[in-house]
């Protein structure tokens, strides 16, 4: 399913508040204060009817469009959505030299090293602290409110209201970072499918298919996720990998995946690196069909609307399929040519 976004008639940004709706969000009155005060623009998500498709297209166009990103994920709520949209701001960084400070709030005590909730945010954590050290000003980390909302106040006090541009090409991540590549394929996405699933999972369909060609592919192992093994294991191939492709598959909700897609957009702009990926609907088994306004797939649709931005801006470094073969014959010819 693809995602129309017409942004003609929607107004550029000063600063653009994303994060975590609806539960303690107290950091977004002062900076909407300090906004006010300076009599500058900015884009606040929040809605009293709660978040949904209709609201994909104005967020993505904030993002892509404001001179400041600010985004706050709390630890009330699970946060998938903007836990996506670090990445995607991340990505949209990098091409528009445009500042990203955001906050990761910690999860409570207690909670199990392999529930979705805290892998999804170890994800976001160790992949945008990357940035931040090879480009601390353009990306800030904050580690609780009171930090966040000061740097906050601290930047929107800075900024003039000002036109400029909002596509100038411009990494400076990767200007600064040599990365040596192993020479191989690295496909992640989905390794468990859902108990009720009969078919061959995404994943498997295209690293077989590059397999086939005798191309070096990597998959990440199919045990359950921890710490030791994505730092030890799969970060490695995440960042170095020559090629990276990435499958989203229609058997679960796919939450770590979807955050990552982002996050590899960024990278593969900021170290010039191909990156492909597929992306398809949920099925929900319990409805036995597929709810488009369902969490999984509006976090879906939020993520193809951030794509089609950035592949637009991309010189085909990234690639959006629409199945597996599409994906595979792209990670061939990166792998050739790169």
């Amino acid at each position: 399913m693809s995602t129309n976004i017409e942004t003609s008639t929607m107004p550029s940004y000063d600063v653009a508040l994303m994060g975590s709706c609806g539960i303690d969000n107290i950091w977004r009155s002062p900076l909407k204060q300090a906004c006010a005060d300076r009599s500058l623009t900015y884009f606040d998500p929040y809605s009293e009817n709660g978040w949904s498709l209709a609201s994909v297209s104005h967020e993505v166009h904030a993002v892509h469009n404001s001179k400041v990103v600010f985004v706050g994920v709390n630890a009330k709520t699970d946060g998938y959505g903007s836990l996506c949209e670090i990445g995607w701001s991340a990505a949209s960084a990098v091409l528009d030299d445009r500042q990203l400070h955001f906050l990761i709030e910690r999860p409570p005590l207690g909670t199990k090293p392999n529930d979705t909730f805290l892998r999804t945010r170890k994800l976001a954590i160790d992949l945008m602290e990357m940035f931040h050290v090879y480009d601390p000003e353009l990306f800030t980390i904050s580690h609780n409110y009171n930090e966040f909302i000061e740097r906050g106040i601290g930047v929107i006090g800075s900024l003039k209201r000002a036109n400029r541009s909002i596509n100038r090409a411009s990494s400076k991540v990767g200007e600064k970072v040599q990365l040596e590549w192993i020479p191989e394929i690295a496909v992640f996405g989905v390794v468990k499918a859902s108990n009720n699933f009969s078919g061959e999972l995404s994943t498997n369909v295209v690293a077989r298919q590059l397999a086939d060609r005798n191309l070096p592919v990597y998959q990440p192992p199919t045990k359950n996720w921890s710490e030791e093994t994505h730092h030890s294991q799969e970060m490695p191939h995440k960042l170095r990998a020559k090629v990276l492709v990435q499958t989203i598959d229609s058997t679960s909700p796919s939450f770590g995946s979807l955050v990552e897609t982002g996050i590899f957009a960024a990278t593969a702009l900021s170290f010039s690196r191909p990156f492909g990926v597929l992306i398809k609907d949920y099925y929900d088994p319990d409805l036995g069909s597929v709810d488009i306004d369902a969490y999984p797939n509006r976090v879906r649709q939020l993520t193809r609307g951030h794509l089609k931005v950035i592949a637009a801006k991309s010189n085909g470094l990234i690639f959006v399929a629409s199945n597996e073969k599409e994906l595979a014959e792209f990670a061939v010819r990166q792998y050739g040519s790169s």
